[in-house]
């Protein structure tokens, strides 16, 4: 019984020790978090305001910009944010490129929303990798532009994303009718100006060109119908 009573002391002594040095390190570690957390408040606080582009107006996605497309507004950026927003350049144009995303008036446009204005005439970066036919998930071929001259009605007004079916117009036995070429197909982007599209581009299939060429070969006059994007699709 002695024995365990004289050590008892020593062993108190130690893990008291251990308590303290704990306590420290502790302590030691909270004054840094907390140093490093007053340290980035303080520099979002004292970050430089730099003047940033955003979008002047609803942008769809495949649009090619304009000058008048793109609008200024001012974000305190600290320089680890800075390059991936636009930063206005004094004295330089506006950046130039396509939508890659829908854009809203008064976002601010990331670097990454923006691709080359090459994709005004090569559209492969928005086609998507499968487009629905009926109830099924086909592969997309790329894209195909339907001029709008093509077209024996005028075109309907639409943007991108909305869905439109495709008619042919034929005349069996003096009796007029229309054929469905293409079905519930995406709008990717528009040929031409942004507010005078000189044709619409859509994701396709192989079914999709075969019919397209088919009835295109055939001179058949040809009719756009519209399933607004605002409508929700099977």
């Amino acid at each position: 019984m002695a024995q365990i009573s004289s050590r008892s002391p020593l062993a108190s002594r130690r893990a008291g020790l251990l308590l303290v040095a704990v306590a420290i390190v502790l302590a030691i570690g909270a004054f840094f978090l907390g140093n490093t957390y007053l340290t980035a408040e303080a520099a979002k606080v004292n970050a430089p305001v730099r003047t940033v582009y955003a979008a002047s107006r609803d942008i769809p996605a495949g649009t090619l910009l304009r000058a008048e497309d793109l609008a200024t507004t001012s974000l305190a950026l600290p320089d680890q944010l800075a390059g991936f927003f636009l930063v206005q350049t004094p004295g330089a144009p506006p950046p130039a490129g396509v939508a890659a995303i829908d854009l809203k008036m008064g976002q601010p446009v990331l670097g990454g929303d923006l691709l080359s204005s090459d994709s005004a005439q090569s559209v492969a970066p928005l086609v998507p990798l499968k487009v629905r036919v009926g109830a099924d998930e086909q592969d997309a071929v790329g894209a195909l532009n339907l001029p709008l001259d093509r077209l024996v009605a005028p075109p309907p007004k639409v943007r991108v994303h909305d869905r439109i079916d495709l008619w042919a117009s034929s005349v069996e036995a003096d009796v007029p009718s229309l054929q469905l070429v293409m079905e519930n197909v995406e709008i990717i982007a528009f040929s031409g100006a942004g507010d005078a599209p000189e044709g619409y581009v859509i994701a396709v299939t192989v079914e999709h060109l075969d019919r397209y060429l088919f009835f295109s070969n055939t001179g058949s006059p040809l009719v756009v119908t519209v399933r607004s994007s605002r409508t929700a699709q099977p």
